[in-house]
């Protein structure tokens, strides 16, 4: 099963690159069908069979001898390790699922505001839909009594404190400092509508614990200068995906520390 979820993630990856490449700039990431940016020439299938593609024809276009970006490949192999430790953590069942698809969600939004500093409001709504959806599904498959079907359990009150204080201190923030942007704020959001309070807080002190570090490499490396704005984004999203895979592993761990 591990492999065929390896697989599978691989390409939805591909696809992912799609989005990260075309959301930006408003196109539509199904039409039309994927081609070489450089010369224009419709992709067949052996051109896009992912990371093997790449391999075989060495990063470069089969048409035109372009050279491809390193980011698809990326992409792909990043989504298949994350949907099998997914799979590894919770099983199979409409949460790991769930968990799926909302980091396919978060490595979008990953790619997007470190390379252009934004964050769609479109994959914003698309977090809340993905949200409302779980919740439905939820209190539906509940009142059949097939609560098997899911590994985390929504909670409404929980989710509403959580998306409001997410919310509420990421625009304290923005008001205060002018260090962040409205996406970020919206992403803090919907992540406290995703995970509750204990998630949010989680993700929001981890964020700019790895916020801190990435940043302090990037400028060490000189591949940011001291000066040059750098996205938030990205960190909150590093730190969900961590809340997603480990989350609940890391805090017992911690609690266990702090009381001994």
């Amino acid at each position: 099963m591990s492999t065929l979820i390896f697989f599978y993630g691989l390409f939805i990856g591909s696809f992912l690159g799609v989005c990260i490449s075309r959301i930006p700039e408003e196109k539509s990431v199904i039409r039309p069908r994927s081609h070489c940016e450089a010369c224009g020439r419709t992709l067949k299938f052996i051109d896009m069979i992912p990371i093997v593609s790449y391999l075989i024809s060495k990063g470069r276009c089969r048409y035109c001898g372009d050279k491809l970006s390193l980011q698809y490949p990326i992409i792909e192999l990043l989504t298949a390790c994350i949907y099998v430790i997914i799979y590894k953590v919770y099983g199979f069942n409409i949460s790991s699922v769930y968990y799926m698809i909302f980091s396919s969600l978060l490595i979008i939004i990953t790619f997007i505001d470190f390379k252009h500093m934004i964050i769609p409001n479109g994959l914003i709504l698309t977090g809340i839909i993905l949200i409302i959806l779980y919740n439905l599904l939820f209190y539906i498959f509940t009142s059949l009594d097939m609560n098997n079907m899911f590994v985390y359990s929504a909670n409404l009150r929980d989710s509403l404190l959580g998306g409001l204080i997410g919310y509420g201190v990421f625009f304290i923030i923005v008001v205060v400092t002018g260090a962040m942007g409205g996406g970020d704020v919206r992403l803090m959001g919907i992540l406290g509508l995703a995970f509750g309070i204990k998630g949010i807080a989680f993700i929001a002190i981890g964020s700019f614990i790895i916020g801190a570090i990435i940043s302090v490499i990037l400028m060490i490396t000189k591949i940011k200068g001291w000066k040059d704005m750098i996205p938030f984004g990205p960190f909150i999203s590093i730190t969900a995906l961590i809340y997603i895979l480990y989350g609940n592993e890391i805090i017992i761990n911690y609690l266990a520390l702090f009381a001994g």
